[in-house]
């Protein structure tokens, strides 16, 4: 992911689990977090909850190299705000950015 993002201008901080993300998150609150729903220790289904009843309003893009069938619905009713199934290429990680912060072409993102 942080190979995907490189020259974006984006600052990317990582968390190798799941738990580590929460602990992350009581320290600072990005614009746009890019979720893995498989994570150790802590799935990023777990963390998607814990974030929301949290009340953190930040944008969340939940992404799965497993993708089954209603795995987009429940991540989208648990409060996601996009979804991506890997492997997915630069461009499509992009378009999914630019949708979900509202930007009017990819390179605004």
């Amino acid at each position: 992911m942080s190979h995907l993002l490189t020259n974006s201008e984006t600052l990317v901080i990582r968390a190798v689990n799941g738990q580590e993300l929460m602990d992350l998150l009581t320290i600072r609150q990005p614009d746009l977090l890019l979720l893995d729903i498989r994570m150790p220790i802590k799935s990023g289904l777990q963390c998607l909850r814990e974030i929301r009843q949290r009340g953190y309003k930040f944008k969340i893009i939940a992404q799965t190299a497993f993708a089954m069938a209603n795995e987009r619905t429940q991540v989208i009713q648990a409060g996601c705000d996009g979804y991506l199934a890997k492997p997915f290429t630069r461009n499509d990680l992009f378009n999914c950015i630019s949708e979900v912060l509202e930007c009017s072409r990819p390179g605004d993102v």
